[in-house]
This record gives C-alpha cells, structure tokens and sequence, in this order.
C-alpha cells in the first residue's frame, strides 16, 4: 500500500523522486497502486488504476470524480491500517471537503489539467505541518498539537491539486527509521 518517496518535483517531464528543500530531503508517503499492495490474507482491496498517471488522467478525463478517490482510499487506510499501524491520523472528512470543492473547480475551471497532482491523494510524516490537522511526531509531548500553518512543501502539493488525507506514523522525532520507537504504535514491517 504504501511505499517511501522523496516529495515529488512538479517538472514537465513528470513526477521525479527528489526534491531538495534547503539541505533537507522531505518524505511523503504516496498512497497508489503504483507501489506494491500489501499480501495481509484478509485484505483484498485493489485499486483500479495501476499507477498515479493512469489515476490523474482518468480524474483529468473525467471518468472518476476526486471524491470517489480520495473516499476508495480512505476506505483502504480503514481496512488495513488496524494491522499495520502506518498512520498516526486520518483527516477523512476534511479530505473528502476538500476532494467536493476540487470536483467543483474541475466542472467549472477550463485551466484545471495545469495542476499536475489533480486530485492525488497523499499522506505526509506525521512531522510536517498541515494547517488544522494533527502534529505529533509520534511523540507524547506534541500530543494535541494544531498547527497554525502549512509547511513549504505541503503548500506546493495542494497548489499542484494533491488531497492530503493523513499523517504516517514514524519514529518519535524522526530518530530512527523503522518506526520501532514511535511513542503511540508500532508499525508493523513486513518482509
């Protein structure tokens, strides 16, 4: 389901791998077919659309609404996450919100295939900010903690018309890479 990248760089020659904010590489977690789905045996949720520019395009053409993929989405994060713990928060009913008034930009707006993200939906680390969402870095301290702004990068995704849908879970502060040491969960690494 999902798989570690580098916050995209919007380019013409399509979505690249890194980007260098300042000397600090930021990480999303893309949420596509386009990485490959988890193997849990009761699990047997599949995307329609094999990779992010098949789903952009289709969103693009019309032929699926951004509600009805950023709701088949957070359908899957509710029917794997309780096994493998891989977000600290779902902003469900802001993203679909958000994913409402974006149908209405597309139906109305002729300039709209510029954003090159149509419709994306995308979870961040839970250490970057996301006005009014949750900030925790998975640590207790932070616990209830709302920002008051958005983050440089995720500011430049909704620009390009990404849907962030939640926050994943990580190792407290960032100090670590497995997530073993996150104050609230422990995500499960599979082989």
């Amino acid at each position: 389901m999902c798989r570690m990248l580098s916050v995209s760089q919007f380019g013409t020659g399509g979505i690249k791998n890194i980007l260098l904010l300042g000397y600090l590489p930021i990480y999303f977690t893309l949420l596509s077919k386009f990485m490959p789905p988890i193997r849990l045996n009761r699990i047997k949720t599949e995307f329609k659309h094999s990779s992010v520019e098949d789903l952009v395009g289709a969103i693009r053409l019309r032929e699926i609404s951004v509600t009805e993929v950023v709701i088949e989405h957070l359908q899957r994060i509710r029917d794997i996450d309780p096994e493998i713990f891989g977000f600290m928060s779902v902003n469900g009913e802001r993203a679909i919100i958000e994913a409402e008034g974006l149908d209405r930009r597309i139906k109305i707006d002729k300039n709209f295939n510029q954003m090159l993200l149509c419709g994306l939906p995308i979870a961040v680390k839970d250490n970057i900010c996301d006005e009014g969402g949750s900030l925790t870095c998975a640590s207790k301290i932070l616990q209830g903690y709302i920002p008051s702004y958005d983050a440089t990068s995720v500011r430049k995704l909704r620009a390009a018309g990404a849907m962030i849908i939640g926050k994943t879970n990580m190792d407290e502060f960032a100090m670590g890479s497995t997530t073993e040491s996150s104050a609230f969960q422990v995500r499960y690494n599979w082989p």
